[in-house]
């Protein structure tokens, strides 16, 4: 709010930079667990990582958004494939 007031405000250009700071810190972290995840077989666990990387990012051009997308699309095929 305080940027749609006055967008040149520091304080406020301070909090934006660090919001995406921690922001990306927070998809690392996902993407991680995801990857960890995954190479354990622990595929419920792994797709609900890389899930919320998607709702994070929600940039479908981002790597990290194809990287999740990937890796959803591959734990849905070994699934299916344990049927």
């Amino acid at each position: 709010a305080a940027l749609a007031l006055y967008p040149v405000h520091p304080l406020a250009k301070r909090c934006l930079s660090r919001s995406r700071l921690k922001l990306d810190e927070t998809i690392t972290l996902a993407l991680n667990n995801g990857e960890r995840n995954f190479e354990l077989q622990k595929y419920k666990q792994a797709y609900s990582d890389y899930r919320s990387v998607e709702q994070m990012v929600s940039d479908m051009n981002n790597k990290n958004y194809q990287l999740a997308d990937k890796r959803m699309k591959a734990i849905d095929l070994i699934l299916m494939g344990s049927k």
